[in-house]
């Protein structure tokens, strides 16, 4: 920081100004107790206000941050983990496989972009009273991966393409809109994302654009 030309605050400018009048009282011989004429219409220096201020700052106690989801465990809404972001991960079936936990997803169709999914993945999994917003035009990260078909054995190759998204958590993200193939949601924190993502090459992708705020 250049502190030459830098500006000061009204309160450093103030003492900066009582400092200058208790240096010209100590060599005049006054005591600092004895005001000047400018000193006798302040009721409390800077410093004394500081030091005030400090006082106050150790009164304060933090109201705690547990609440009754983390007591019952409870893991259905994001009201929980309040010191920490969570993320909204869904029970989902894709086609005749077996349902998994991931993130909310639904298959690009023709003639729509990535963003417009997005957006149709929001419409559909939250309720208005989210305020769900998408940052940005472009995903965030990608993921590949391959499956085989139960009935015909064949491997498929997939593209899953990820956007970070924010809803206002005071919602509580308990009313979540009921959707085919959706079984369960939880929120969880990036230290629970293991507990139910099984595919570590998933979970790695998913960690490197997760945001800790």
């Amino acid at each position: 920081m250049e502190f030459e030309k830098s500006h000061l605050s009204a309160h450093e400018y103030r003492e900066q100004c009582e400092q200058v009048e208790l240096s010209k009282a100590l060599e005049q011989g006054r005591s600092s107790s004895s005001p000047s004429a400018t000193q006798e219409t302040t009721l409390l220096t800077a410093h004394e206000q500081e030091l005030g201020w400090q006082l106050e700052a150790e009164k304060f106690k933090p109201s705690d941050s547990k609440t009754e989801a983390d007591f019952s465990n409870n893991m259905r809404t994001a009201w929980r983990q309040l010191d920490r972001p969570v993320f909204m991960l869904v029970k989902q079936t894709f086609g005749k496989e077996e349902p998994v936990w991931c993130l909310p997803s639904i298959p690009v169709e023709h003639g729509h972009n990535l963003r417009q999914v997005a957006s149709k993945i929001i419409d559909g999994y939250l309720p208005t009273a989210s305020k769900c917003r998408i940052f940005g035009n472009a995903p965030s990260a990608v993921h590949v991966y391959k499956y085989r078909d139960i009935e015909t054995g064949e491997r498929f190759g997939v593209q899953m393409y990820f956007y970070n998204a924010f809803v206002d958590r005071a919602w509580h993200g308990e009313s979540m809109l009921t959707l085919p193939g959706i079984t369960d949601f939880v929120w969880a924190t990036t230290g629970e994302l293991n507990t139910f993502i099984t595919d570590r090459k998933l979970s790695k992708v998913l960690r490197s654009f997760i945001v800790e705020y």
